[in-house]
């Protein structure tokens, strides 16, 4: 099997019970946004590969933020979580958006 095809399938197999494991290791991801608030400007237009259910990129306030993630899973949280955001399921290394971005994450 494909190794793209093996990270696809654990990560939709754990989506529903990520952000209740990410609340149990709650102060490792507070450092992670306290460090992207920090240092991604406000108002930005914001990519973020490998954004599971949207946290990351829902910090940082971005005037238009972008998610990436290969897990169907993930986007379909990370939508019901933040509709004002976009959300699109892809692969890093095959990208399927045609913005621009101000800033990069992971």
């Amino acid at each position: 099997m494909e190794d793209s095809l093996k990270v696809k399938m654990h990560f939709n197999e754990i989506a529903k019970d990520y952000d209740f494991w990410k609340k149990k290791n709650r102060y490792y991801y507070e450092q992670l946004k306290d460090f992207y608030q920090e240092n991604i400007p406000r108002d930005k237009s914001v990519l973020e590969l490998g954004c599971g259910t949207g946290e990351i990129l829902d910090c940082v306030k971005p005037a238009h933020g972008v998610g990436c993630d290969i897990s169907e899973e993930m986007v379909k949280i990370a939508q019901n979580k933040f509709p004002d955001l976009n959300f699109i399921i892809s692969p890093a290394e095959k990208p399927m958006w045609d913005s621009i971005f101000a800033v990069l994450e992971k």
